[in-house]
């Protein structure tokens, strides 16, 4: 078995992603307890988005294993995924084939969400982003954020690794000089204006491994909606408000 493994470790990216999928670990596929980190509130959560807010596409960054994109996909929208580590891509690539209506990209989250929003049959919808590209030293948040606020006005976004503001037990990413992952992060690259919901199940409460995120969209009409819905809460002034969470 030992044998196994580094001989494994020796292969090219693509070939260790196609020896990933024919293991068949359970711990490869669901790396994190299950989509969205096994957090079966974010997924309600999501659910609820999906189905009474008039998504016509879905916009994920950040493939890593599909496990997330797999739950996505069975709502049977159009759902496009950008993985730019070869493993990963072609692991999920695999899993995911079964699934007509999934798009996925080998390519960075920026130059992804470039090229797929040249096409104005997703630029016109309401789209929702599940952004989770944002791993160890690569942060492109800030970019894909410019390109979302640029080309497409009806966006309901959904930034993982978030701090949520009210509940520090919520896990989130700091990366040092580049920023936390927080309200101040928003309102340093631009995005004061963003109106900015929170999760209102408690981090003690939630399933799986407790990270935290953040909705937000640009959207008033989008943004009414939004503030209906149970597992939501309305941050009073949007990303403008300073804090550390």
């Amino acid at each position: 078995m030992l044998g196994s493994t580094l001989l494994a470790k020796l292969l090219p990216d693509g070939v260790r992603g196609r020896w990933d999928h024919r293991r068949g670990h359970h711990q490869t596929f669901y790396p994190w307890g299950g989509p969205m980190n096994g957090q079966t509130a974010r997924l309600e959560l999501c659910r609820q988005i999906l189905t009474q807010i008039g998504v016509s596409h879905i916009v994920e960054t950040g493939t890593y294993r599909g496990t997330t994109t797999e739950w996505l996909a069975q709502f049977g929208r159009p759902v496009v995924t950008f993985e730019a580590d070869e493993r990963y891509a072609r692991f999920s690539r695999l899993r995911l084939q079964k699934y007509p209506n999934v798009r996925l990209v080998h390519t960075n989250s920026v130059d992804g969400l470039r090229a797929l929003l040249q096409e104005e049959h997703v630029r016109s919808g309401v789209v929702f982003y599940y952004l989770d590209a944002h791993w160890e030293d690569y942060l492109p948040l800030a970019d894909e954020l410019r390109i979302i606020a640029d080309q497409t006005p009806h966006a309901i976004v959904l930034i993982d690794d978030f701090a949520v503001a009210g509940d520090p037990e919520y896990q989130f990413d700091d990366y040092g000089q580049r920023g936390a992952l927080n309200l101040d992060y928003l309102t340093s690259h631009g995005f004061g204006d963003l109106l900015c919901f929170f999760p209102t199940t408690p981090a003690r409460a939630e399933t799986g491994v407790a990270r935290g995120y953040v909705v937000a969209t640009a959207d008033h009409a989008i943004a009414a909606s939004l503030q209906q819905l149970p597992h939501l809460r309305k941050h009073p002034a949007g990303s403008s408000t300073r804090s550390r969470a």
